[in-house]
């Protein structure tokens, strides 16, 4: 009797700690289940926690698979009254295509927004659009959203002049410039495939 009081504890107190776990690595993440892989998930936590410790500043990211009919303003919306203190969040939607960056207003300009978002040059749109190669796993969301966060944390690292031990820093940088590359010369072969078929059929 007593073994199974014992073992009824044991298992109740197993599923606490894996409870409180669980809660600890959804901390800064607000995203479906499988929608951004584990070693991202850690990452990102471990950034987000070193931002509110040195910082005071609630960095989230809210992935999602979709935001079921909604606007990206209403969706922003939505989020904004979530919030009470100092935040910056990233957004994204997986099914709408949608990527977004908002702040509370104390934190207004306090990094380029646009700069992070931008498509050709951001840290973000050029890892989404990428096809991966053939065979390889799709981990296009988990990539970018990790960048994109990573970024964000750097720039305002560099905004309040501190420096992170979590940042991803150069390695950041160089899977971007990577994957620019091999954006621009897919365009490239597109646009010459493009102009070549259409020379070709003027002087048929």
């Amino acid at each position: 009797m007593k073994t199974n009081i014992l073992l009824k504890k044991a298992v109740l107190l197993t599923v606490f700690f894996i409870f409180l776990q669980t809660l600890v690595q959804a901390q800064y993440l607000k995203s479906p289940k499988n929608l951004i892989n584990e070693k991202a998930v850690e990452k990102i936590e471990e950034i987000g926690r070193e931002i509110n410790n040195k910082l005071n500043i609630n960095l989230y990211l809210y992935a999602n698979e979709t935001i079921g009919g909604k606007t990206m303003v209403q969706y922003r919306e939505e989020i904004r009254k979530l919030q009470k203190e100092s935040y910056v969040i990233l957004l994204f939607t997986q099914k709408e295509k949608k990527v977004d960056i908002i702040t509370s207003k104390n934190l207004e300009g306090k990094f380029d927004i646009e700069e992070v978002l931008n498509p050709f040059s951001g840290t973000i749109i050029p890892l989404l659009i990428t096809k991966p190669k053939k065979d390889a796993i799709d981990d296009r969301v988990s990539a970018a959203m990790l960048n994109g966060y990573a970024d964000i944390a750097d720039k305002l690292a560099q905004s309040f002049d501190i420096e992170l031990s979590t940042s991803i820093g150069n390695s950041n940088r160089d899977i971007i410039n990577t994957m620019r590359v091999i954006f621009y010369i897919t365009i490239i072969i597109i646009l010459g495939l493009y102009f070549r078929k259409k020379f070709a059929r003027k002087k048929q």
